[in-house]
């Protein structure tokens, strides 16, 4: 699924003045425009992630600048099948991803539950509201779309 920076804004929670900025800090979403090259989910999760460290947390979003690559590749493969959703941590020195058993060995340090942000995430997206919602599917087929899905309650 892909998403467009509307959604992403409302979804993430964050006002498109910060996208604005983190565009221009995260190396993977310079030249983004959300419309002709829009966010996929892991994408989406990624920028969940950032945005609680950075609204609720108080970390600049420029902590994340040097690993923003290898962040979103990470959140990536843990949303595959088989994947495991693990913590983020953001740790003086650097950030990683820990199981919980590994969180206990953790002196000092924040962190972000992926799983919560996920779970979060798909009832706030994916609910049966008011609204219908759009998105873009991916296919398995080379630049192949369908554009216009609308979720809706079924009645």
């Amino acid at each position: 699924m892909r998403f467009d920076t509307s959604q992403i804004l409302e979804l993430a929670g964050i006002s498109k003045e910060m996208l604005r900025h983190w565009k221009r800090a995260l190396p993977p979403l310079f030249g983004r425009d959300g419309r002709s090259d829009r966010y996929s989910y892991a994408d989406l999760v990624a920028l969940c992630a950032i945005a609680q460290a950075v609204t609720r947390l108080t970390i600049p979003v420029s902590r994340f600048t040097d690993n923003a690559v290898w962040l979103f590749e990470e959140i990536e493969r843990q949303l595959k099948p088989g994947g495991a959703l693990l913590i983020l941590c953001i740790l003086p020195d650097r950030l990683t991803f820990l199981t919980e058993r590994e969180l206990l060995n953790v002196e000092a340090g924040s962190f972000i539950r992926l799983d919560v942000v996920v779970n979060r995430l798909n009832t706030r997206a994916f609910s049966e509201g008011e609204h219908p919602k759009e998105a873009q599917l991916d296919l398995p087929f080379r630049d192949a779309k369908i554009m216009g899905m609308r979720i809706t309650q079924r009645s």
